[in-house]
């Protein structure tokens, strides 16, 4: 009966001890979890400004080449009135200058 009893003892022991095991384990699986969410949330805040600063170098590009096109323009306005040669836009001047800007 006193064997029966320790063997009895002893498994709700080792039961106790796998329990705390598991929950030292989800601990750990739950702080790893929250580790990673942070990361993947500093990731996502990372590319929103990579995507924003883009999109504001995009319109600064179009920005200036509109002004570009409307210097073009008045060159050309300036020369038809001197009667001058004409200067044609191109798309490759225009091509041109966007390249340029991008450099």
């Amino acid at each position: 009966k006193i064997a029966k009893e320790k063997a009895e003892e002893l498994r709700r022991e080792e039961l106790k001890v796998a329990e705390e095991q598991r929950r030292e384990e989800l601990k750990v699986a739950e702080e790893r979890r929250r580790e990673e969410l942070k990361v993947l949330e500093t990731t996502k805040e990372a590319l929103r400004l990579d995507a924003e600063a883009h999109r504001e170098a995009e319109r600064a590009l179009r920005l200036q080449l509109e002004l570009e096109v409307n210097a073009l323009r008045e060159q050309r306005s300036a020369a038809e009135e001197t009667e001058a040669p004409e200067l044609p836009i191109t798309s490759q001047d225009l091509q041109r200058r966007l390249d340029q800007q991008r450099q």
